[in-house]
């Protein structure tokens, strides 16, 4: 409770820079749980089915079913897997995973820089009273007056620092994600050029 009445305390005296900087943090908020979710949902899935297909159990039945089906299926040609049209599948899918991505590497940029506007705009402000008051001016004042005008240089980099880590941690996950994709299909062309046509099941239908 108290860290919410200092919370409040210190946007209101941070100036018009807390706004967009509020902003920015409830977006950042959005795509880190937007990506743990994609991440935590999809990936384990296909890490499963990777196992599978390794083994070569997947493609026994011929039937491929999970989330990896709709992917092997824009590659399918004829029953067998064309690695071009399955490379550019696996295109689309790091797409999804990239959705949000490039915005949250935006924000450890912008943050900062919004904070940094805020902090000398609250300099301004604090030494134009000064001028006004002709030196006149108790220094706790004037120490009052730096200390809000450092909040959004504080709130900034609290907005940046988690959305690096978030950044840096989506990303690696996705370059292993990609690694699995573009082994499943080397698999997979492997597989159905030495056992013929396949199907692969996908939900609401079979292609």
């Amino acid at each position: 409770m108290i860290l919410v009445i200092n919370g409040l305390e210190w946007f209101s005296k941070g100036g018009w820079a807390m706004y967009p900087l509020a902003v920015i943090s409830l977006y950042t908020v959005f795509v880190i749980l937007n990506r743990l979710y994609f991440f935590t949902r999809f990936i384990p899935e296909t890490d499963t089915e990777l196992e599978n297909v390794l083994r070569g159990t997947a493609l026994l039945p011929e039937r491929l079913n999970g989330e990896l089906a709709p992917l092997l299926a824009r590659g399918m040609q004829d029953g067998r897997i064309d690695r071009r049209r399955a490379e550019l599948a696996v295109e689309q899918e790091l797409l999804e995973g990239m959705q949000f991505l490039n915005s949250l590497d935006t924000v450890t940029q912008v943050a900062p820089m919004f904070g940094l506007i805020g902090t000398v705009t609250g300099m301004v402000q604090t030494f134009r009273t000064v001028a006004e008051l002709q030196g006149q001016v108790n220094p706790s004042v004037l120490a009052g007056g730096i200390w809000e005008a450092l909040l959004t240089t504080v709130a900034g980099l609290m907005i940046a620092i988690p959305a690096v880590i978030a950044f840096r941690y989506f990303r690696s996950r996705l370059l292993r994600w990609q690694n699995h994709l573009n082994t499943i299909v080397d698999d997979c062309v492997k597989i159905t050029a030495e056992r013929g046509p396949v199907r692969v099941a996908v939900e609401g239908g079979e292609g």
